[in-house]
C-alpha cells in the first residue's frame, strides 16, 4: 500500500496557503482524471478535498490523486439520478432532479464539484455551503461570488475557469475535455503580468524624475541670462549658443 505523506487536500489547505500556480496544477491534474472517466462511463459523484490525496513529487511540486470511489457509478445501461454528494460540492442538477423518477444528470456534475474544490483551494473558504447563498446564485438572483478570488489576486482567466465550471445550467457548463484545453491551463494567465507593467511604469517615472534632477543640478546653473538691456520687459530670446539667452532686439 502506498504511503501518502501529505494526506488529503483539505488537510493541506488547512496547514498552508496554496498559491494560484499550485491551485492551477491541482485543477489540471483533476481535469485530466475527470476527462478519462466519461470514456469509461464512470461518474465520481462525491468530488471534494477530503477525497483528493496529495503527494509530493521529486521536483517539490504537488501531485494529486482522486480517491474514494465509493459513491461512483457506472452509467452503462442505467441513468444517474440518485441525489448523492456532499453539501457545498454537490451540483445543482443533482439537487434539483434528485426526487424525480424521469430526470437524470450527467458526468458534468463532477465538473461543478471541481469548481467548488478550486474555489476552496484558492480562497480557503467554502462559499456556497449554506443554502441561502447557494440558492441565490444558482437561481440567478446574484452573480458568481468572485469577490474572494479577487481579494486573493487570482487572475481573470482563473476566475473565468471556475465560473464556467460552476455554471448552474449543466448544458452551458464546461465538459472535462473543454476544461482540459482552457486558456488558464494552456495560455497561462496571472496577475503578475499586470504587476510587471506597473513596475515598468514606475521605472519610467523614476527615470523622468532623475533626468529632471540632473537638469536642475548640472545644466540649469550653466544657463546665463542678461536682463540689463531688457527695456520692454519681454522674456529674453534664446540665441544659437546652447545655454545662452539674449535680450530681445
Amino acid at each position: 500500500m502506498e504511503y501518502i505523506e501529505q494526506g488529503d487536500l483539505m488537510a493541506l489547505v488547512e496547514r498552508q496557503r496554496l498559491s494560484e500556480e499550485e491551485g492551477k496544477s491541482i485543477g489540471q491534474q483533476l481535469v485530466e482524471g475527470l476527462d478519462i472517466m466519461p470514456s469509461n462511463y464512470l461518474c465520481h459523484r462525491d468530488l471534494k478535498p477530503v477525497n483528493i490525496i496529495v503527494v509530493s513529487s521529486s521536483a517539490g511540486l504537488l501531485r494529486v490523486k482522486l480517491a474514494d470511489f465509493g459513491s461512483a457509478k457506472s452509467a452503462v445501461g442505467t441513468r444517474l439520478r440518485t441525489e448523492l454528494g456532499t453539501e457545498g460540492y454537490i451540483a445543482t442538477e443533482v439537487l434539483n432532479y434528485g426526487d424525480s423518477d424521469t430526470s437524470t444528470y450527467t458526468f458534468k456534475a463532477d465538473l461543478w464539484s471541481l469548481g467548488c474544490v478550486l474555489l476552496y483551494v484558492l480562497t480557503n473558504k467554502l462559499l456556497l455551503r449554506r443554502y441561502r447563498p447557494y440558492f441565490r446564485y444558482t437561481t440567478g438572483v446574484v452573480p458568481f461570488p468572485r469577490q474572494e478570488l479577487d481579494e486573493n489576486d487570482i487572475c481573470e482567466l482563473g476566475i473565468q475557469f471556475i465560473t464556467e465550471l460552476m455554471t448552474p445550467e449543466p448544458e452551458k457548463r464546461l465538459s472535462a475535455s473543454q476544461a482540459l484545453v482552457h486558456t488558464w491551463f494552456v495560455g497561462g494567465g496571472s496577475r503578475s503580468g499586470g504587476l510587471d507593467e506597473e513596475l515598468q511604469r514606475n521605472i519610467q517615472c523614476e527615470c523622468e524624475s532623475l533626468w529632471i534632477a540632473l537638469f536642475i543640478v548640472f545644466l540649469l546653473p550653466k544657463l546665463t541670462i542678461d536682463f540689463t538691456t531688457c527695456s520692454t520687459g519681454a522674456f529674453p530670446k534664446r540665441t544659437r549658443n546652447a545655454g545662452i539667452f539674449a535680450p530681445p532686439r
